[in-house]
């Protein structure tokens, strides 16, 4: 799937373009033509496409899913084995800070009654 916008634009006008050439050659068209025949061909065609867009992607979710689980999965088990014990330490740290901002915000809470 495209992941830049401008691509997918870029690759839809092509489209659009090779499709008109089809009923005839290009030079035959005005620019105006061509950019009605676009936008009304783009409107008239974006839901249709959504639809398929969507079904596309729920027909893939499973193995796209499993695929993304499974190298997420060997990422955090690669990552937890090289860094575990200093990630430990920085939840112990973190907690401990927030233990101790937790205490300070109730001592000046007392001091302001």
């Amino acid at each position: 799937m495209m992941e830049d916008p401008e691509l997918f634009e870029e690759w839809l006008r092509k489209t659009f373009v090779e499709a008109l050439e089809k009923k005839k050659p290009l030079k035959e068209y005005s620019d105006q033509e061509i950019t009605d025949t676009y936008e009304k061909a783009l409107s008239a065609s974006l839901p249709k496409f959504a639809e398929i867009l969507l079904a596309k992607i729920k027909s893939i979710a499973p193995i796209t899913l499993k695929n993304y689980r499974e190298v997420n999965g060997k990422f955090k088990e690669h990552l937890w084995k090289e860094w575990g014990s200093a990630f430990d330490l920085l939840e112990v740290f973190l907690e401990s800070c927030f233990e101790v901002g937790n205490e300070f915000t109730k001592k000046a809470s007392f001091r302001k009654l």
